[in-house]
């Protein structure tokens, strides 16, 4: 079966997968290479899923963050133990029922200045970082630091934008725009970049070398926390 996606060259091919031994999927090529070295590395499945976590949190930010939340499913194909890993966001404790200002017939929880989805009022507490750190201490093999550097290298050595980020920094840009550090990496020059175009996270590198090298942590109680919360604190958003 062939298609063809918007603002590609040439034609894209969809086939199935034949492995003998493991397949990692994801919504992004690096993502996957990243779990299938892990694997080769002697990792199992769930360090696999972390290390495409990280690899997707550089290459497509808007769907995976470390600062964001989510939940994991986990199945022991040995004994078929599930197991359920809660890593969603927590509200702050200061947040209060009238912090917004609702617009009236949203069917969508819109509030005014698209508040409650953009910016610093729009922060919860993660779990994601937690949540991953603590199913690859669990149910993994490898340390997290062996986990967080093919996203690092991604992340310093840049990677070649898709015709999908492309696409959501065009939607994002007046959001993106407000913010001048990620105005800087996603819309160059002042505008989103091409399809193709190398977009290259130094800043973020630095961050997740943080993570590897401090561990989850960091990010809670740490020197990162710290750094959170000072930006937190200097433009209007709930620190606790």
């Amino acid at each position: 079966m062939t298609g063809r996606q918007a603002g590609w060259p040439a034609k894209t091919y969809k086939r199935e997968v034949i492995a003998s031994g493991a397949v990692v999927a994801s919504n992004h090529p690096l993502a996957s290479a990243a779990g299938i070295d892990v694997l080769a590395g002697g990792g199992n499945a769930v360090d696999a899923a972390v290390a495409a976590l990280f690899a997707l949190s550089v290459v497509e930010p808007m769907t995976v963050s470390p600062f964001g939340a989510g939940f994991f499913l986990i199945r022991d194909g040995r004994s078929g133990e599930v197991v359920f890993i809660d890593n969603y966001a927590m509200v702050p404790a200061a947040a209060t029922p009238d912090m917004y200002e609702p617009i009236p017939g949203s069917l969508d929880y819109e509030t005014v200045g698209g508040a409650n989805s953009v910016g610093y009022r729009a922060i919860a507490t993660p779990g994601a970082l937690k949540g991953w750190a603590h199913a690859v201490e669990r149910y993994g093999r490898l340390p997290l630091t062996t986990l967080v550097e093919p996203a690092i290298r991604f992340a310093t050595a840049g990677f070649a934008a898709s015709a999908y980020v492309v696409n959501m920094i065009r939607d994002s840009a007046e959001a993106i725009a407000r913010f001048p550090a990620t105005a800087e990496v996603f819309l160059p020059g002042g505008r989103p970049p091409d399809i193709g175009q190398v977009i290259v996270r130094d800043g973020y590198a630095r961050t997740l070398r943080q993570i590897a090298a401090e561990g989850a942590e960091t990010l809670y109680t740490g020197r990162l926390a710290r750094v959170v919360v000072a930006d937190m604190q200097a433009n209007g958003g709930l620190t606790h």
